[in-house]
């Protein structure tokens, strides 16, 4: 099989911003593009050549996990992942796929790797992730913890209503008719705080 890349998809493909690299079935380079050898140069202070083992362009602590997905894809499964990679004295987080890659008759020949930073996003992520919890969390502190006292106090007003007649003069009945009346304001808007919470959580509200 020809494995060489004619010039218009390599432009394509040196054109992307994700690093891309053909191997064929034993881990050896048939082809990379511009950001994959710019990538392995920055992340491993390795040169990529056609011809290598790839095995020798990953850390120790990723090459098992790599060749779990690499003969995933030989199996003709393709895979889609998420991981932090050690880039220096940090972790990095990188989508990563593993596809098979078949020759005219069909035939499993080897696989595409392909890799691209998004740890900003990522972080992104994590950070409305740790946002929606924290909402989930004022919400059932408002839900469960307020609401018990504010139930107490609702149910005192209505009894002291009902018993109103004989006992309270009308200055203080009107202050316990506003009481009632703020009461049921704040219960208000912690059924709000809690609805917003789940509609956050669903999607169906988001931050500015």
């Amino acid at each position: 099989m020809n494995y060489a890349v004619d010039y218009p998809l390599q432009s394509l493909i040196n054109s992307t911003a994700q690093s891309v690299v053909y191997l064929d079935k034993t881990c050896k380079v048939l082809f990379f593009n511009t950001m994959a050898e710019h990538r392995i140069r920055v992340y491993r202070k390795i040169r990529m050549q056609v011809g290598i083992n790839f095995h020798k362009c990953l850390c120790e602590s990723t090459s098992e996990r790599f060749l779990f997905y690499f003969n995933t894809a030989l199996e003709g499964q393709k895979s889609n992942i998420e991981v932090q990679l050690p880039i220096g004295d940090a972790f990095i987080w990188h989508s990563v796929g593993f596809f098979p890659v078949f020759d005219e008759s069909n035939t499993i020949c080897g696989v595409s790797f392909v890799f691209n930073d998004i740890h900003e996003e990522k972080q992104h992520e994590l950070k409305n992730v740790a946002y929606i919890e924290a909402l989930e969390s004022i919400a059932w502190r408002q839900s469960h913890l307020f609401r018990a006292p504010l139930a107490n106090i609702k149910g005192l007003t209505e009894l002291l209503s009902l018993q109103a007649g004989a006992v309270i003069d009308n200055e203080l009945m009107e202050m316990l008719s506003m009481l009632k009346a703020e009461s049921e304001k704040l219960d208000n808007e912690i059924h709000s705080i809690v609805g917003l919470t789940n509609e956050i959580k669903m999607g169906k509200a988001f931050r500015n």
